[in-house]
């Protein structure tokens, strides 16, 4: 075990101040500078996709980009740009969501999952699905059954703006 200014070292974790983490990181791994661009990416990916200037620091001449992964997850475009008020009954406000491909495939061929949650209640439900098409039929038959159950119908449908959603058939299912 290595104890370091604000930091230690077990195997080869850190755990303390990054400025220390990267001159230790960069003291095991000193002739990285010299290795090619493929080796250079596979570090950047070992580390968790550090930035560039945490690249840079470490001695690694590298392009300005890395790789896809890096790109996405620094991006900052928020998809609501409005605020909600907070839903006081059930039905208010219905958050929908379709996540999906799922690769490899759920249980019996599963490959969309198409999630309904209620603001004010905090209820959720959870729809398997096969295509991506289904989305529709089935939440037009949770919205048939909900309503009836609470005597009430939708207020509000938020979705994350994706193109699934934005449809005619929603559009006239929820007027």
């Amino acid at each position: 075990m290595f104890w370091w200014y604000l930091g230690y070292t077990i195997g080869l974790w850190y755990f303390g101040c990054h400025a220390c983490a990267l001159a230790l990181i960069h003291r095991l791994t000193l002739p990285i500078s010299l290795l090619t661009v493929n080796h250079q990416s596979l570090w950047h990916k070992r580390l968790g996709h550090p930035s560039l200037q945490v690249l840079k620091m470490m001695g690694l001449p590298l392009e300005s980009s890395i790789c896809s992964t890096s790109e996405i997850s620094k991006a900052h475009q928020q998809p609501f740009n409005q605020k909600f008020d907070a839903p006081i009954k059930p039905l208010d406000c219905i958050h929908l969501d379709l996540v999906g491909s799922v690769v490899p495939a759920l249980v019996s061929g599963f490959n969309y999952i198409l999630t309904i949650a209620d603001q004010s209640t905090s209820f959720k439900i959870v729809k398997f699905l096969k295509k991506k098409s289904d989305a529709f039929s089935q939440f037009s038959i949770v919205k048939i059954f909900t309503e009836n159950q609470q005597d009430r119908k939708i207020k509000r449908i938020v979705s994350d703006r994706g193109g699934k959603f934005l449809n005619k058939h929603f559009n006239d299912l929820a007027e």
